[in-house]
């Protein structure tokens, strides 16, 4: 399987159809970073990271993955 990276609810240099003619089948998104910016309150607010970035096809929401964020945690420090 392919399945991009979105750090922020965004695969750097590649729009949702760039993705999906890459034939990727997810997107994996870090949950700190998400937490950091552009906060959790924001992504519930656009109904999820895969709303907010329109990783969505006939009006179905595409298979997401987040990792728990925890070794950045550790790794970086809490906000």
């Amino acid at each position: 399987a392919f399945i991009p990276v979105g750090t922020k609810a965004t695969v750097k240099a590649l729009s949702v159809d760039d993705i999906k003619s890459t034939l990727g089948q997810a997107v994996l998104a870090n949950t700190y970073h998400l937490y950091l910016q552009p906060g959790a309150d924001i992504v519930a607010k656009h109904g999820g990271f895969a709303k907010m970035m329109h990783w969505e096809q006939d009006g179905r929401v595409l298979p997401t993955f987040t990792d728990s964020g925890g070794f950045r945690v550790f790794s970086l420090g809490a906000a």
